[in-house]
């Protein structure tokens, strides 16, 4: 469980303190509030695309390999933002962390389950989610404070941190998760078209609020991307 825990905290504090980091993101790099937007788009729509995908990959299986290979996504992608020199490099990195988070916690909240017995399986499950409540918290009022000091970019070492340690914690403490050998038919198409949609409606939103963008193609954008749902 406390590997789980540490391993969580990772994705959830670079999650909460983001959003304090922006300013100083906008400043460094000299962009717009559209522009800005895409850091945290960048994000948030693999993690929401992808969590179908990866949740039957970790079914099909092993869970616990999944779980690793997320993390080192996310963690390459946090490397990559802590040391872009540019906005689309630091977009390109948050596109990453996202990737990796699509697992981190559906996999963990499996683990949880697959393991803890059934009498205490409400506390463990509560302590989990408690844990990434208070590390949200922590996140957001703590980073102004690391930010004023040291930058933003101290928030994504602190961040890989985390990682790391959770992931040897995760290694060597979590026993296999095997998955359940379910490798029935997935929709893969389907999951392909979801990811596209989003991308479009998402960037044709983000266009529409943009002071020099083609109005037309902005809301074309917007209605194909509505359409494929």
């Amino acid at each position: 469980l406390i590997s789980l825990v540490v391993l969580s905290a990772s994705q959830n504090f670079i999650a909460a303190s983001i959003g304090v980091a922006l300013p100083g993101i906008r400043s460094e790099f000299n962009i717009s509030i559209t522009q800005l937007a895409w850091i945290n788009t960048g994000y948030f729509l693999p993690y929401v695309a992808l969590m179908p995908f990866v949740g039957k990959i970790a079914d099909m299986y092993s869970a616990k390999k999944v779980l690793l290979a997320e993390l080192i996504i996310f963690l390459v992608g946090t490397i990559a933002c802590a040391r872009s020199n540019s906005f689309y490099g630091l977009v390109m990195g948050s596109l990453l962390q996202g990737v990796g988070t699509a697992g981190i916690n559906p996999i963990s909240m499996a683990a949880i389950q697959g393991y803890a017995p059934i009498e205490g399986l409400g506390t463990q499950m509560g302590i989990w989610q408690s844990s990434s409540t208070l590390i949200r918290f922590l996140g957001s009022v703590g980073s102004g404070w690391i930010i004023e000091i040291s930058g933003w970019r101290i928030l994504l070492w602190i961040t890989l941190v985390l990682g790391v340690g959770g992931g040897f914690l995760v290694y060597y403490l979590v026993p296999k998760i095997k998955g359940m050998g379910n490798k029935a038919s997935f929709d893969w198409l389907g999951t392909i078209l979801l990811t596209i949609c989003l991308v479009l409606l998402l960037y044709g939103v983000t266009r529409v609020t943009s002071q020099d963008a083609n109005a037309i193609d902005s809301y074309l954008l917007i209605i194909l991307g509505c359409g494929g749902f």
